[in-house]
């Protein structure tokens, strides 16, 4: 970036999304733009109301006090006479709970944005707009996001203006995105609806992942989706969570009377069961509801496959452990208040990872936090990106 001027609400909005806003005329015809963004906190960029990238959860798990990655979006076709930038952010990895002792803002209390347009015009001149105390702040109808505690979606929320952005002070530096895209993959329908001995209703996706479950589904105004995980139920069939510890893991959408699309944006989970708390006063309809896989990209390069079905279905549960937990970082579990990168964890498993799939876009990201995180004397940390509980 050219200029790196980071910005912030002008009201802390803690525990929840906000939206900074910017819009812009060209006043020539473009030849090529492209827009850079990160943040503290977790991102999603719209540019005339359109997405930017598959990526989801940007720009990532990095060690904040030493390096944040950025992204880089094309956006030369479209380009038209007024365009609006909006980029919604919230806490993530940054400024929510981290880590298995309760605590929460590791890196900061609030969240931040910085972002650069570069434009060059068929005359062959240019033109770049930074982020400044000139894009404005609004709410958003992301009212919770915490990557542990879930998330809470208000579809009945009206955006208010916050007013213009600060600017902030972030102490780290910006590198271009080196690690894979954490995109969605497979979307998995559930294969059962069960009413469990203590009267709970709870869906079965039939395979343990990490994600996030999506609702296609009309509910009167005011209705709300609520929705707890869970990897297992217990012995007489209930729905059982006590390993998740204090991740409450808790997913809420409030309905607008319309039928729409709904899952988290800002937040994922490790599960195999959802269990329905609240839902509309409707009959649940499975082929309304499917469970999104979420992990880095990364190409299938291993394969095996024996005689023993026993041994089939635990390399099966490899596979899906290495999803689960390859979600940026090579994280000890998906689900609980922790999805830490234990490095003693990382270097058991790497060798059977780069068969299974290539990670080396993967590693080369992490790696360069394990690095950045040494010791003067060169001592690694028991966790990468560092952690205050590490050792």
């Amino acid at each position: 970036m050219k200029k790196i001027q980071w910005i912030k609400s002008p009201v802390n909005k803690e525990g929840a999304a906000v939206m900074f806003s910017k819009t812009l005329a060209f006043e020539k015809n473009i030849k090529s733009a492209c827009i850079k963004i990160s943040s503290v906190g977790v991102y999603k960029a719209l540019f005339n109301g359109e997405k930017l990238g598959e990526q989801v959860l940007t720009p990532g798990y990095t060690s904040y006090s030493k390096r944040i990655q950025y992204q880089i979006f094309d956006i030369t076709n479209k380009i038209i006479k007024e365009n609006k930038i909006d980029i919604t952010v919230a806490p993530g990895w940054a400024v929510g709970h981290l880590g298995y002792t309760g605590e929460k803002n590791f890196f900061s209390d609030h969240v931040s944005i910085v972002a650069e347009i570069d434009a060059v015009y068929e005359d062959g001149t240019s033109t770049t707009v930074h982020t400044d105390e000139s894009w404005e702040v609004f709410t958003s109808p992301v009212i919770f996001a915490d990557i542990y505690m879930g998330e809470t979606f208000d579809a009945l929320h009206t955006s208010t203006l916050l007013g213009n952005a600060v600017l902030d002070k972030v102490d780290t530096v910006l590198v271009p995105q080196q690690g894979e895209n954490i995109t969605e993959h497979e979307h998995i329908a559930p294969i059962e609806l069960i009413t469990t001995p203590k009267g709970e209703r709870v869906i079965d996706f039939g395979q343990n992942m990490t994600g996030y479950v999506q609702f296609d589904v009309y509910g009167k105004k005011g209705e709300r989706i609520v929705t707890t995980c869970a990897e297992v139920l217990d012995k007489d069939g209930n729905f059982y969570n006590d390993n998740y510890r204090a991740a409450q893991n808790k997913v809420t959408f409030i309905l607008d009377g319309t039928k729409r699309i709904y899952k988290p944006e800002f937040s994922f989970q490790g599960f195999r069961y959802i269990r329905l708390d609240e839902y509309p006063d409707i009959s649940i309809d499975l082929s309304d509801i499917c469970a999104i896989v979420v992990h880095s990209e990364m190409e299938r390069t291993g394969y095996f496959f024996c005689a023993d079905g026993r041994i089939n279905q635990l390399y099966h549960n490899i596979i899906w452990g290495q999803k689960s937990n390859f979600l940026d970082v090579p994280t000890d579990c998906p689900q609980r208040d922790e999805r830490l990168g234990w490095t003693g964890d990382a270097q058991v498993f790497c060798r059977t990872a780069s068969i299974n799939f290539n990670t080396k876009k993967f590693y080369n990201k992490w790696l360069a936090d394990l690095r950045a995180d040494q010791t003067e004397e060169g001592g690694i940390w028991g966790v990468c990106p560092e952690w205050r509980g590490g050792n």
